[in-house]
């Protein structure tokens, strides 16, 4: 009878923890874009498949801090090879209508995003 009512709590706890009872990711993010349509919105990026990696966690980060919208990232493209900085591994997207103002750099090397 102990064996029994183990085995019934061990069960009770292992349903009431299931990976069916939890949110979806997309929920707890507070409806931010999956991966997988942020990589869609950037997939024009200049360069894409030697730093789709550095693309995309700066395009999450932008998005997740609400400097852009997936909807920004989607109409600019990406990112593009910065002219101004020819020598380095500069990128930019803009964040808003296409004006300097509303540049976003992003160096690949290090991951940091500057204006």
């Amino acid at each position: 009878m102990i064996k029994i009512s183990l085995v019934l709590m061990l069960a009770c706890a292992l349903v009431a923890c299931s990976d069916d009872d939890k949110p979806s990711t997309r929920s707890e993010s507070s409806n931010l874009p999956s991966m997988a349509e942020i990589e869609k919105a950037i997939k024009s990026s200049d360069d894409y498949s030697n730093h789709r990696e550095v693309f995309l966690s700066a395009a999450a980060s932008l998005i997740q801090s609400g400097t852009c919208t997936l909807e920004q990232l989607r109409e600019y493209g990406g990112w593009a090879k910065s002219q101004q900085h020819k020598s380095d591994p500069i990128y930019f997207t803009y964040c808003g209508a296409s004006h300097v103002n509303n540049r976003i750099y992003l160096n690949v090397t290090t991951g940091e995003t500057f204006r």
